[in-house]
C-alpha cells in the first residue's frame, strides 16, 4: 500500500499548500458554478470472493482476493450554487484500473489456480457540499460500474471471462480553487459492485459457473477545468524569468505496455530452455523533476529525474504440453530513471527528446504443483523517449510523453526443491506513454 500512497501524499501535500504554490485571489462564488471536466489518479483496493459451481450443484471457493494498484481516469460534471454558499452538483467519472490477484490452489483443489482483474470503473453521482472560501468540503453518492476478468485454470488449460457488476458508491473529498478555471481535489470512495456470475467450461474438472462477489476503496487526486470561470478575476503567477529555465517538480500518469523474455531452465534434469513470453500492461503514476538551462536561440538543456508506482501483469502456464504443473505470473513494481533532455522553446512549447539511464524492479512468482515461491528483481538498463511541454503559466506547465526503456536481463533461482530446480533469466523493455503537471520554482 505504501507504494501506491507515496504519489498521493505528494499530491495532497501540494494541495494543502495551495495558497503558497499556486497564488491565487480569494475565488469568487461563479468560480463554482457551471460544467467542468477533469483528469485524476490514485490508488485501488478490492477485497473479492470466487464462488464456483461443479455440475453437482456443490461449490468451492478462491476467497479472500485482493486485488490492488492504479486507476486514472476522467470525471466532469455540473454544480449549482445555491443559497448560503451550498452546492449541488451531479457527475460522471470512468476510470481504467490496474488491480489482480491470484489464488493458487482453490479450497483443495491444489492443481486449480484464479486470477482476478479489475479493468475499469465508473460512477454516476450526486454531490453536495459547501463553499468555504477557496475549499469545497463534499459528499458523493450513486450507481457504480466495474469491469473484471476471471481467470481459471486446471493442469494444462485456462479460460478467461468477462463480468460487468453493477452497484453503489459513496465517498467524500476535498477540493480547492487554483484559480477561479482550474480547480484540484482529493477523493476517497468506498464501492460495492454487487455479485454476478458467469458460466465456465471447456476444463478437465466439470465447473459450470462462477460468482464474482466485488468491493473497494479508491483514494484519487485530480485536476479540472471549468470554462465558466471568472476570467477576469483569474489569479496571475508571478513573472519568473523566461518561464523554462530553473527547477520544477511534477506528477504524471499514464500507461505501461512491457514484454519480458523469460527463459526457464530445468538445473536438475540439465534439459533444453524453457523459454516463455510475458506481455505485462497497466498503469503508471509518479513523480518527475529536474533542472533546465535556456541556451542561445531558444535551445533548453535540461536533466531530469522520474520515479513511477508500476501495476503491469500477466501470468501463464509454462509450456503446458511439457510443464503443465508450472505456472508462472510477472508484476512490473516500479520504475525509474535519470534522463537528458534537449529540445527548442517555440513561444509556449517545447517539443524535446530525452535519454539516459532507467531502472525496473519487478516479481516472478512460479508455482510448481502447490509450492510457489516469488522472487524480486532489480533491473538497469538505458531509456530513450520524446515529449511536448506546454506553458499553462510562467510557473504551471504540463507535457506528455513517451519513453521506450530497455531493462537489460537477471538470471535468478524461482524453484529449489530437493527434486525439481529451475532458473528464470526475465529480459525486459517497456512502452510508457504519460501525461504529466509540473511547478517551476
Amino acid at each position: 500500500m505504501k507504494k501506491v500512497l507515496l504519489p498521493m501524499m505528494v499530491s495532497s501535500l501540494l494541495l494543502t499548500a495551495g495558497g503558497e504554490i499556486f497564488p491565487v485571489a480569494p475565488a469568487p462564488v461563479d468560480s463554482w458554478s457551471g460544467f467542468y471536466l477533469g483528469l485524476q489518479t490514485g490508488g485501488v483496493w478490492g477485497d473479492g470472493d470466487i464462488t464456483y459451481t461443479d455440475n453437482t450443484g456443490q461449490t468451492f471457493k478462491a476467497d479472500g482476493l485482493k486485488p490492488k494498484g492504479l486507476m486514472s481516469g476522467l470525471y466532469g460534471g455540473y454544480n449549482w450554487l445555491l443559497a448560503d454558499n451550498w452546492l449541488l452538483g451531479l457527475e460522471g467519472e470512468w476510470n481504467a484500473v490496474s488491480t489482480n490477484d491470484t489464488e493458487i490452489g482453490v479450497q483443495k483443489q491444489f492443481i486449480m489456480g484464479s486470477k482476478l482483474d479489475q479493468n475499469w470503473d465508473a460512477s454516476l453521482r450526486l454531490r453536495a457540499g459547501k463553499v468555504i472560501g477557496n475549499y469545497l468540503p463534499y459528499i458523493t453518492g450513486g450507481a457504480a460500474w466495474g469491469g473484471f476478468d476471471i481467470k481459471t485454470c486446471f493442469l494444462a488449460k485456462c479460460v478467461d471471462r468477462d463480468l460487468t457488476l453493477e452497484g453503489w458508491t459513496v465517498g467524500a473529498g476535498v477540493e480547492m480553487a487554483l484559480t477561479p478555471q482550474l480547480h484540484a481535489r482529493i477523493q476517497y470512495r468506498y464501492t460495492d459492485y454487487g455479485n454476478d456470475s458467469t458460466g465456465i467450461s471447456g476444463l478437465a474438472i466439470p465447473i459450470r459457473k462462477a460468482k464474482l462477489d466485488y468491493n473497494s476503496h479508491m483514494v484519487s487526486v485530480g485536476f479540472s477545468y471549468r470554462p465558466g470561470g471568472n476570467k477576469g478575476n483569474t489569479a496571475k503567477s508571478s513573472p519568473s524569468g523566461d518561464g523554462w529555465s530553473g527547477f520544477y517538480l511534477g506528477l504524471q500518469t499514464g500507461r505501461v505496455w512491457g514484454k519480458s523474455d523469460v527463459t526457464y531452465s530445468d538445473v536438475t534434469a540439465k534439459k533444453t530452455d524453457i523459454p516463455d513470453h510475458f506481455d505485462p500492461h497497466g498503469l503508471m503514476s509518479g513523480l518527475y523533476g529536474g533542472y533546465n538551462w535556456l541556451l542561445a536561440d531558444n535551445w533548453l538543456l535540461g536533466v531530469e529525474g522520474e520515479w513511477n508506482d508500476v501495476v503491469a501483469h500477466d501470468s501463464l502456464l509454462i509450456n503446458p504440453q511439457t510443464q503443465p504443473l508450472v505456472r508462472a505470473r510477472l508484476k512490473e513494481k516500479w520504475d525509474a530513471s535519470l534522463r537528458l533532455r534537449i529540445g527548442r522553446v517555440m513561444g509556449d512549447i517545447l517539443p524535446y527528446v530525452t535519454g539516459g539511464a532507467a531502472w525496473n524492479r519487478s516479481d516472478l512468482r512460479t508455482c510448481y504443483v502447490s509450492n510457489c515461491h516469488e522472487e524480486g528483481m532489480t533491473l538497469t538498463g538505458w531509456t530513450v523517449g520524446a515529449g511536448v511541454e506546454m506553458k499553462l503559466t510562467s510557473r504551471l506547465h504540463a507535457r506528455i510523453q513517451y519513453r521506450y526503456t530497455d531493462y537489460g536481463s537477471k538470471t535468478v533461482r524461482v524453484i529449489d526443491d530437493p527434486t525439481f530446480k529451475l532458473d528464470a533469466r526475465n529480459d525486459y523493455d517497456s512502452h510508457i506513454v504519460s501525461v504529466g503537471l509540473s511547478y517551476r520554482f
